[in-house]
């Protein structure tokens, strides 16, 4: 699933960026992707208005859950559970080339 913004408010040439959090907020499974950036009906209003007003386009690419493999760790986990975990979700994202998720639980 995907989720766009085409006239996402920023100010003064892009330094005060309205937030990504908006355009995710739909997706479930987290984020895949984010891409911002500009059409020519932004970049024309962003010329007119001398940079005052800068609207972007963000496109969020949602995670679909086997894209996002996760490990949980316990909250009361030693420090060499917490070491292999982390260990864990190193190989595996280098094994597939993807994001690895670690997620520490509540106890």
């Amino acid at each position: 699933m995907s989720a766009a913004k085409q006239w996402a408010t920023t100010f003064v040439y892009g330094v005060v960026p309205e937030t990504v959090a908006e355009a995710a907020a739909r997706c479930q499974d987290g984020l895949a992707k984010v891409r911002r950036g500009q059409t020519p009906a932004n970049t024309l209003v962003t010329i007119v208005t001398l940079g005052m007003f800068s609207p972007i386009t963000i496109l969020v690419t949602c995670a679909t859950p086997h894209e996002k493999p996760a490990i949980d760790v316990p909250a009361d986990a030693t420090l060499d559970e917490r070491r292999n975990a982390l260990a864990d979700a190193v190989d595996e994202s280098l094994k597939t080339h993807r994001w690895v998720v670690v997620r520490y639980t509540a106890g």
